[in-house]
């Protein structure tokens, strides 16, 4: 699933994001089922992001590529699942 970042002035968080893309998955059914209730860990340049982190801090580029994985329990720094 490709999903765009906000614009670069947005507030929007690691944890909002993460939100946004169970939502883009939500039309497919397959795709729903694999990430509700799950935890979401997104990667960016070879880091794990914290959900704190507001996404203009990154200075992502336009074909940048940020990573996704889903797992059944968290790692110990974790928060519930969103």
């Amino acid at each position: 699933v490709k999903v765009l970042l906000p614009p670069k002035e947005s507030n929007t968080t690691v944890a909002q994001f993460k939100q946004m893309i169970k939502q883009a998955v939500s039309p497919d059914l397959a795709n729903y089922q694999m990430v509700q209730n799950k935890y979401l860990r997104l990667i960016y340049q070879g880091k794990i992001l914290n959900d704190n982190t507001p996404l203009r801090t990154l200075h992502a580029k336009h074909d940048d590529v940020m990573h996704c994985t889903v797992s059944e329990r968290a790692s110990p720094n974790e928060s519930a699942p969103l």
